[in-house]
């Protein structure tokens, strides 16, 4: 976990007081930061306490943002059929990337998500009703 290690590092720490800070070994600390093992949640919260973080702190986005969440709304209502279509592309390739690194911290992406395709069905069932006068 490269971030744990930045952020004990911003600290000026050694693994060692990490580990008495956090109440877990320093072999504990240094094989969580090498990768040799996988911490569990309990390890974390006690990492993250003793580092005055959150335990998401620990793992960065796994991608930047399409665009910012104030942009979303007026983007969303000025955007075309067809770039609302690329934009939904775009986030549906995105999920799979996510999805194969293995990363879950998509909150934000999947509000962006359930935005725009809010918008691409309502925009589609429009279509629809037209078509049938």
């Amino acid at each position: 976990m490269q971030e744990l290690k930045r952020i004990r590092n911003e600290r000026g720490w050694s693994q060692r007081r990490l580990a008495t800070e956090a109440g877990v070994d320093q072999v504990t600390v240094n094989h969580i930061e090498t990768g040799k093992r996988s911490p569990n949640v309990e390890t974390l919260e006690k990492l993250a306490r003793a580092l005055d973080v959150e335990v998401a702190d620990f793992f960065p986005k796994a991608e930047p943002l399409l665009f910012e969440r104030d942009e979303t709304a007026e983007m969303l209502a000025t955007a075309s059929d067809t770039e609302l279509g690329d934009l939904y592309e775009e986030l549906l390739h995105q999920v799979d990337t996510l999805r194969d690194q293995g990363k879950r911290d998509g909150a934000e992406f999947g509000r962006t998500m359930v935005k725009v395709l809010k918008v691409f069905n309502e925009r589609q069932a429009r279509d629809r009703s037209r078509e049938k006068v």
